[in-house]
């Protein structure tokens, strides 16, 4: 039993018990059993019950309300703060009045606000530049930024949010987890290529092989027919009955001589084969340019490895070097931090996500950081456009959870587990988190496929090809025409009057000398 004095003795001095110590103040008439407790430098005394000594009986009322009376109001506990405001959707930081740093904002900043009100607390924030959230040092055992604040005693708590990886848990402090995220890997879409077999996918090869045997097989058998029938009233040949064949397989038609009964007959027959041909082409060209999508080069950390071209990266205070760098030589993660990394660390990492971003673009280099960061940025600075260059894999790596960062052993950690559990469980948390996160957009290629020069250019090319065969046919039409004039003005002409000696004065026989000589060298064309 204690005495007022000494009661008073016990107020005045600064005590850290890490357990429930119970104290009885006696009274005249009755005896009062409550805890003494610290808010910072103030310390309270909270009745949990009394002895009352007429009635020889105890009432402890406030037994299991004691921890809960004591998270209500921390009667204006000022809270040390350090905390990094790069991202947006976590940590809004603005100035009142004075010029203080306070919370503006962000699903980590709006918690903070949150605690501020109800636990009846006042923040010292400060803030640090760049993506502060800290590295380990080896050389002394200790930490930077965020981390170090925390080691040191500078800061109580991060006003941002922080990984809780297990490396960082013999230095400091978390909350309960307020989100689980993970890495993903960002980088270039893949650009259209010229596909010059695009317009023979549709069929397999034996397809294309069998039409290639129809369309002579059935100018034959059309030609047969022609031959065969026993009246025949129009002309034609088996060049006019193939190129007939070959416009009803395109759908172009038929302009040629239709014939007999037999011959339009199995003209019909060729069209309603041909137009099962084309529709089924039509119809898987289709679904084909539908589902078509660029082969992504990179699915998974292995192919990170594998591309030489390519380089990989992430921001150089991030988690991730930690997990690469301290992971052993023989995984995969160590041969990628001796292979894509070490010792090109000024073309690979980067100082902010912006920064990381920017390179992908150019092509050749992945990027790793968590998606609602990376996402925050590509929507808000480069716009949705240049947001659907990128393209970002599904597969999530480091999955790890998020928590505000306090110190080691800290007095106000089971308070703040306190209310992080009201707000999870009344469902504040998730809509505080789903208000501070940026959607994930639809990017109009994703909705569906544009044809473009790319998808046309082998069509275009071959009636390129077409035109230039064209002319060196007809170039050859007419060396073949002219030559043919040459031997018949030499044999119908020149050569008669040679052997029968007509012409055997010197000018015509140098004239002939020389014709023969152009025949010989092939110089047709006068």
């Amino acid at each position: 039993m204690l005495s007022d004095g000494e009661i008073r003795n016990f107020q005045n001095i600064s005590l850290r018990v890490d357990s429930d110590v119970f104290i009885a103040n006696v009274f005249t008439k009755s005896v009062e059993i409550g805890e003494i407790y610290a808010i910072g430098a103030i310390q309270k005394f909270l009745v949990l019950g009394s002895w009352l000594a007429e009635k020889n009986e105890l009432d402890l009322f406030g037994l299991k309300l004691h921890k809960l009376k004591r998270r209500q109001n921390l009667m204006g506990m000022e809270i040390k703060v350090s905390t990094v405001n790069i991202n947006p959707q976590y940590t809004i930081l603005q100035k009142d009045a004075s010029g203080r740093n306070v919370f503006g904002g962000g699903y980590v900043g709006n918690i903070l606000k949150n605690f501020q009100q109800v636990l009846n607390v006042t923040y010292n924030i400060k803030e640090l530049d760049g993506y502060a959230y800290g590295l380990y040092l080896t050389s002394n055992d200790s930490w930077t930024g965020l981390m170090g604040d925390l080691q040191r005693g500078i800061a109580d708590v991060t006003g941002c949010e922080i990984s809780s990886a297990k490396e960082r848990l013999q230095y400091v402090d978390f909350t309960q987890p307020i989100q689980i995220i993970g890495r993903h890997l960002h980088f270039k879409k893949p650009e259209r290529q010229l596909n010059w077999g695009a317009f023979l996918q549709p069929f397999s090869p034996s397809i294309w092989v069998s039409l290639s045997f129809t369309l002579p097989l059935a100018a034959s058998v059309k030609y047969l027919l022609y031959k065969l029938s026993p009246k025949n009233e129009g002309r034609t040949n088996f060049s006019a009955d193939f190129f007939g064949v070959f416009s009803a397989l395109v759908l172009q038609g038929w302009s040629g001589y239709f014939g007999g009964p037999s011959r339009r007959f199995f003209i019909w027959t060729i069209f309603a084969c041909y137009m099962i041909v084309s529709i089924a082409y039509s119809a898987k060209m289709v679904a084909m340019r539908t589902n078509e999508t660029p082969k992504i080069p990179i699915n998974s950390l292995t192919d990170v490895l594998n591309k030489r071209d390519w380089d990989f990266g992430f921001v150089t205070k991030a988690l991730e070097r930690d997990i690469f760098q301290f992971s052993s030589p023989d995984t995969m993660l160590g041969k990628i931090w001796k292979n894509k990394i070490e010792g090109k660390k000024e073309r690979t990492l980067v100082s902010s996500i912006d920064e990381g971003l920017s390179k992908t673009f150019k092509g050749n280099y992945v990027f790793m950081a968590f998606n609602f960061a990376s996402r925050q940025v590509l929507h808000q600075k480069f716009g949705l456009e240049n947001a659907c260059q990128i393209h970002v894999l599904k597969e999530t790596f480091f999955k790890h959870p998020l928590s505000i960062g306090l110190q080691k052993h800290s007095e106000i950690k089971e308070i703040f587990d306190y209310r992080l559990m009201i707000l999870f469980e009344t469902g504040l948390l998730d809509v505080g988190m789903q208000h501070s996160m940026i959607k994930e957009a639809v990017c109009e290629e994703e909705a569906f496929t544009k044809i473009n020069i790319l998808d046309v250019a082998p069509a275009m090319l071959l009636l390129s090809f077409g035109m230039v065969l064209a002319l060196f046919v007809l170039f050859l039409e007419h060396a073949w025409i002219t030559r043919k004039k040459w031997v018949k003005r030499i044999l119908n002409i020149y050569w008669p009057k040679f052997m029968t000696g007509e012409s055997n004065d010197t000018q015509n026989m140098n004239e002939f000398k020389k014709m023969i000589l152009k025949y010989e060298n092939g110089k047709f064309l006068k």
